[in-house]
């Protein structure tokens, strides 16, 4: 039978040091009411989850403890002390208020995006800069597809986002090794690639502005390296709005100007739950 805490399986399944933290509190508050889990049926753990939700009736923390007590039983299986997941189908009716960190990516990880072999040696640079633009500024597959040549400021080191209904514009500072990457895409590969009078930014492979697909696919190729989590445009921004506030301790209102919200509440929803207060949710209801 194999043999890990669940810290180091947690780990091992590349979760950060916070989320470890709270869902090793979860469960730790979960076996103390619960001496024998693997036991436990499918009415019984449920019932502790619904009894959970029903007296403190926050969404957020019972989502919390639903993911962590789902990912002890992971763990169990792992272990071989279960062969089936009691509530792997299991969820928690109701609106969210939080994006949570639990399945989002570290800057490590992000970062970890910007290398791999290229099958087409031309379209190396281009996915490079677009990838660039993914995990350090965030942004969307519909906001990459717009930026042109003249949005790109190399004196300053910035780049102009175009905004629409749902983000703001703005003006968003390059990383120094993005400037000089580039000025490489444009000067060796991004001639060959065009089309005449495209004057969009990043091309596709027929030579016309890339499209959103074409993004799409491309981030769609490194889901190898974390085939736990779901990778995609959409988390890739959401991890890099997270690590901004969590990671970086970026002010609330500099995170809203970077992300393009209009509202700050939108920003808010990134903020890591206080551990305090989330322990005191727990409490409520379990607390030995």
């Amino acid at each position: 039978m194999k043999t890990i805490t669940f810290h180091s399986y947690l780990l091992t399944n590349k979760y950060s040091n916070s989320t470890c933290k709270m869902y090793e509190y979860v469960v730790n508050k979960y076996l103390r009411l619960n001496s024998n889990p693997s036991k436990l049926s499918f009415k019984e753990i449920t019932s502790y989850l619904s009894a959970l939700y029903s007296i403190n009736g926050n969404h957020f923390s019972s989502v919390l403890v639903l993911s962590g007590i789902k990912k002890y039983y992971d763990y169990l299986l792992f272990l071989g002390k279960i062969t089936i997941h009691p509530i792997k189908h299991f969820s928690i009716k109701g609106k969210a208020t939080k994006i949570l960190g639990i399945s989002l990516f570290t800057p490590t990880e992000l970062g970890s995006l910007l290398n791999r072999p290229e099958r087409y040696p031309i379209l190396k640079l281009r996915n490079q800069v677009l990838m660039s633009l993914l995990i350090y500024q965030g942004l969307s597959s519909n906001e990459l597809c717009n930026i042109c040549l003249n949005d790109i400021d190399f004196d300053l080191e910035r780049i102009r986002v175009k905004g629409n209904r749902i983000v703001n514009s703005r003006l968003i500072n390059l990383m120094p090794s993005q400037v000089e990457l580039f000025e490489r895409y444009l000067k060796e590969c991004r001639l060959k690639l065009t089309n005449e009078n495209v004057s969009n930014f990043l091309i596709g492979k027929t030579g016309n502005v890339i499209s959103v697909d074409e993004i799409n696919y491309l981030v769609e190729t490194f889901k190898f390296l974390f085939p736990s989590k779901t990778l995609n445009p959409k988390t890739i921004r959401q991890s890099v709005i997270y690590n901004w506030i969590n990671f970086y301790k970026l002010p609330l209102e500099d995170v809203q100007l970077l992300a393009g919200h209009k509202r700050i509440s939108s920003t808010l929803k990134y903020q890591m739950p206080n551990m305090q207060l989330f322990a005191s949710l727990i409490n409520k209801y379990s607390p030995i």
